[in-house]
C-alpha cells in the first residue's frame, strides 16, 4: 500500500507546473525579435544586444552603441515588467536600438525555453528571444 502511495505522490508532484526560474544574475543577448506582423528579425551582432537583471531589480542593458540601466520586476512567476529607463542616446546606423527601447516597455511575460529567454510583448506585439550570455553584466565599450 506504502509503494502505491510514493508512486502516486511522485507523479503528483511531477505534473505540476514547476516556477518560473528567477531571472536574478542572469544575462543574455539578443538572438531574435519575432515581430506580432509574422516577420523575424536576427541581429547581426547579438552580443550588441543584452540584458542584465541584478539584484533588487537593477536591471543593465546594451543596445548597440547605447547603454541603459533601469527596474525591472517579475511580480509573479512568469510576470515581467521592465522600467522606467535611462538610456544614452547616440545615433547608431542600422541598428535595432531604437525598435528594443521602444518595445521594452511592453514586455509584460517571460518564460524560460531550453536556455532562452523568451519575453513576450501585450498585445500581439511579438516576442524577444534571448540567448545566455554569461553571469556579468553587459560591458560598456
Amino acid at each position: 500500500m506504502s509503494a502505491i502511495l510514493i508512486a502516486l505522490l511522485t507523479s503528483l508532484l511531477i505534473a505540476l507546473p514547476q516556477p518560473a526560474r528567477d531571472l536574478t544574475g542572469t544575462s543574455w543577448q539578443l538572438s531574435a525579435i519575432n515581430g506580432g506582423d509574422g516577420k523575424t528579425v536576427t541581429p547581426d551582432d547579438g552580443p550588441k544586444y543584452t540584458i542584465a537583471f541584478e539584484a533588487f531589480g537593477t536591471l543593465r542593458l546594451r543596445v548597440d552603441c547605447n547603454r541603459g540601466t533601469g527596474n525591472w520586476k517579475s511580480p509573479a512567476a512568469g510576470q515581467l515588467t521592465i522600467g522606467p529607463l535611462a538610456v544614452t542616446r547616440a545615433l547608431c546606423a542600422d541598428s535595432l536600438s531604437d525598435r528594443i527601447l521602444k518595445d521594452i516597455g511592453f514586455v509584460q511575460s517571460y518564460e524560460i525555453k531550453g536556455s532562452r529567454l523568451i519575453m513576450s510583448l501585450g498585445n500581439d506585439r511579438g516576442t524577444y528571444a534571448w540567448e545566455p550570455l554569461g553571469l556579468t553584466s553587459p560591458q560598456a565599450d
